[in-house]
């Protein structure tokens, strides 16, 4: 398969692909020998429900060591599954409204978004999306565009300030020209004790 330009990332994904099917069908297989031994354990079998839930978060607890590490591969039929049942024998023996019970609740929650997570960050992983890469995107736009807007706000004030010195520049010239008694009124018109006096040009 390589010469025919096959790499070896290629060949690993299709031998991983292999192996899942092949699980996939064992697990097929075995489903209802899996379901007959579980009717032992369950309900008419004599194990006390306490005992039931004890042996149920004994294989839960290996699930949420894989989910820890980062793994998506979990199949989340036979995990959500469990979780059900751990969630039901939860609350026959303790009650919803129990502190037991809302810590098993709390559990069952945080290691299924966990799994989420992970089945979501090998989903982008797999489409060749950067998740990382994207939220730097977002917060250096953001920067920018906040630091744009500031710019922006600065250019404003100082053209107010320039036009505010304008207009103090011409009042000074106006009061330059009026001498000691003398006032400019309108379109440079002068004025002495209250009589005009023509223009000041």
């Amino acid at each position: 398969m390589l010469k025919v330009g096959a790499s070896t990332e290629d060949l690993t994904k299709i031998d991983e692909y292999r192996t899942l099917k092949l699980k996939n069908a064992l697990k097929e297989q075995l489903a209802s020998l899996t379901d007959f031994l579980a009717a032992f354990k369950g309900e008419g079998s004599g194990v006390t429900q306490m005992d039931q839930l004890n042996a149920k978060m004994a294989e839960f607890d290996t699930y949420k060591a894989r989910i820890a590490s980062g793994d998506a591969s979990v199949d989340q039929s036979a995990f959500t599954q469990l979780g059900q049942s751990i969630f039901s024998l939860a609350g026959d023996i303790y009650g919803t409204a129990t502190g037991q019970f809302q810590a098993i609740r709390s559990m069952l929650t945080g290691t299924t978004q966990a799994l989420a997570e992970n089945v979501t960050k090998a989903f982008n992983t797999a489409a060749g999306f950067d998740v990382t890469k994207a939220a730097a995107d977002t917060t250096t736009a953001a920067i920018q565009a906040q630091a744009a807007s500031a710019a922006a706000h600065y250019q404003a004030q100082a053209n107010s300030n320039a036009i505010q010195e304008s207009w103090l520049k011409q009042i000074a010239q106006g009061i330059a020209k009026l001498g000691n008694n003398g006032t400019v009124a309108a379109n440079d018109d002068l004025a002495y004790n209250g009589q005009y006096m023509g223009k000041t040009y």
